[in-house]
């Protein structure tokens, strides 16, 4: 565990010094932690900042820090200097949900080294393989929306942004040692166009794990028991998954409860249907009764011939060089590295008519393998 000095920043005034930290530093490294396995809608809570080599962590949940908290934004947009994250995907999500807060100059450990064709590539495996160091991991799943933090997690925190900076930059002399720069960038700037979905939405009910599946005559009572998980879920401040699960849903839609016996049969808790029993039922009756109607359902794609044989003339390609350079470089050469998994879905639907339109191709890929994906995806 570290034993880094760092800064509390819970005041308008602390994070006034975070801005003119923000400024002088040449390089910054960033991570966040948010409570969502707590709460209904999460929020990012804490908010860990290496300026460089000081170290200050900002309190998001502090009401006139959250309020100020855009006063960081023209800091963390710079593109002049590297902002190192680790899988920021989610972080930089969460801050533009949270805060409208972009990032820009992102150079994401994560990415560099599952390019690089690391076996292990979350922060502690890439940590101990650049630095020499083992992390703790006993606080991964804490409750960061708690005050105050116990000293331990905020260690925990700020460890994320100790060691972050030294693993980039011996990750970055890996990458211009492979020659790999361009992708590693084209990934960066994929990392920075991530957002998040609103918790809020409808159209999450077809993202429901099998939902698919269900027979459509029952996908109905299924939608309103989905609705009714997050209308219980909202008033009870907690994810959705702690209220019921999922499979507990599908075993209601399959035997539709018509008692609080049956619910609990059906593998509802006894706390739950004494809240929330009557209103259950209820619920399960008035979609039987009338079923309602469902959100819009996302139009699903069917592969016509000429997708079908460029995506295996593709993948075929795809692993067939990713053999051949990994026995010419002496080195694990990724899947992804030789093309990346939004670039072929987009050849296998398009072709190659227009390459560069290709999301998450590059320049570096045009240029070594323009020809044979035209070929390929003509």
């Amino acid at each position: 565990m570290t034993t880094a000095d760092f800064a509390w920043i819970d005041t308008p005034e602390g994070l006034h010094g975070v801005v003119e930290g923000l400024q002088s530093a040449p390089w910054v490294a960033i991570d966040t932690e948010s409570n969502s396995m707590f709460v209904y809608r999460e929020q990012v809570c804490l908010v860990q900042l290496n300026l460089g080599g000081t170290i200050v962590v900002v309190d998001t949940l502090a009401p006139a820090v959250r309020a100020a908290f855009s006063s960081l934004r023209a800091g963390l947009a710079r593109s002049d200097r590297p902002l190192y994250l680790h899988g920021g995907e989610y972080d930089v999500g969460c801050l533009k949900r949270d805060f409208d807060m972009p990032l820009g100059g992102v150079f994401d450990t994560q990415q560099a080294a599952s390019l690089l064709g690391l076996e292990k590539t979350g922060y502690a495996a890439v940590v101990e393989k650049t630095c020499g160091v083992l992390l703790p991991k006993a606080h991964a799943q804490s409750d960061w929306g708690r005050r105050p933090l116990p000293q331990d997690a905020l260690h925990y925190a700020v460890d994320d942004v100790v060691y972050l900076p030294r693993a980039a930059e011996a990750l970055r002399t890996l990458v211009e040692a492979a020659g790999i720069q361009d992708e590693v960038s084209v990934q960066n700037a994929a990392v920075m166009g991530a957002t998040i979905r609103d918790v809020d939405d409808e159209g999450a009910f077809w993202r429901l794990k099998g939902v698919r599946d269900v027979p459509v005559e029952l996908r109905p009572l299924v939608f309103a028991l989905w609705r009714w998980r997050e209308e219980s879920a909202r008033a009870a401040n907690q994810p959705a998954g702690r209220i019921v699960n999922t499979e507990v849903l599908y075993n209601m839609t399959r035997h539709p409860p018509s008692d609080l016996a049956s619910a609990k049969r059906a593998g509802v808790n006894a706390s739950l249907l004494a809240r929330q029993g009557e209103r259950l039922l209820h619920v399960v009756a008035e979609a039987r009764r009338q079923p309602p109607p469902l959100p819009p359902l996302p139009p699903e794609h069917f592969p016509s011939r000429a997708e079908q044989r460029r995506e295996d003339a593709l993948k075929n390609w795809r692993r067939d060089e990713a053999a051949k350079r990994s026995a010419a470089e002496g080195r694990p050469i990724p899947l992804q590295l030789v093309l990346t998994a939004p670039a072929l879905e987009y050849l296998v639907r398009h072709g190659a008519g227009d390459l560069e339109a290709a999301p998450q191709m590059g320049q570096g890929r045009l240029s070594r393998y323009g020809d044979v994906l035209r070929k390929l995806a003509g």
